[in-house]
């Protein structure tokens, strides 16, 4: 079983070079994908518990769906000119926050969970580019 399968990776522009970008997980939808190969992987290992992997991952699905609805609101909620992000290094702007892009916070921290790892960075994202 590979968690991965399926999974379209974004691409981005470095030193002028299109290159695959390592953070696949920062999408929703490959999020999605990712529990949905778990979920068939542990049936695979563990058909007694496939009514659990089913019920575990459907209930996590429907959260991430929630979660991209969320998502897509606040960003859908910003002016159409102030969607681009660049990096603060390249015009002198103020830093807005910090997000969370490699790796999750600790436990005590604003971002312990996939879920809230997303909830933290759409919220200091809109309210970086809203000020």
């Amino acid at each position: 079983m590979v968690a991965s399968t399926g999974v379209k990776p974004p691409t981005m522009v470095e030193d002028e070079k299109t290159v695959t970008d390592p953070h696949a997980w920062q999408s929703l939808a490959n999020g999605k994908l990712y529990v949905a190969n778990i979920r068939d992987g542990l049936i695979a290992v563990d058909p007694e518990g496939k009514s659990v992997y089913e019920a575990n991952a459907a209930k996590y699905l429907d959260a991430l769906a929630k979660e991209e609805a969320d998502v897509r609101a606040a960003l859908a909620a910003l002016p159409q000119e102030r969607r681009k992000i660049i990096n603060a290094s390249e015009t002198g702007a103020k830093i807005g926050g910090e997000l969370y892009t490699d790796a999750l916070s600790p436990p005590d921290g604003p971002a312990p969970t996939y879920l809230d790892m997303f909830r933290h960075n759409v919220g200091a994202l809109t309210a970086a580019v809203s000020a």
